[in-house]
């Protein structure tokens, strides 16, 4: 079996962390790695070896349950995926 590499990013902002974080998700579809992250919107990178996992967040981003939501439903989400 082919290493996997999981990633969870929330959603996508402009930046030099964003950019970095891209550009490793390509080098590592393109060392023929698997990745899959898990985010609440599709990521502006693509290829092969990159799936992708969005989870539906029901809570409004300024909600204090926000950030619990996310980190609970990311989980459930990396769990399903054994």
């Amino acid at each position: 079996m082919k290493p996997v590499v999981l990633s969870v990013y929330y959603r996508h902002k402009q930046g030099g962390f964003t950019k970095r974080l891209y550009r490793a998700f390509n080098a590592i579809a393109a060392a023929n790695q698997r990745l899959i992250y898990v985010s609440t919107e599709p990521l502006p990178v693509q290829g092969d070896n990159i799936e992708a996992v969005i989870i539906s967040m029901r809570s409004s981003p300024r909600s204090p349950f926000y950030w619990p939501e996310f980190y609970t439903r990311a989980l459930l989400k990396m769990r399903e995926l054994n």
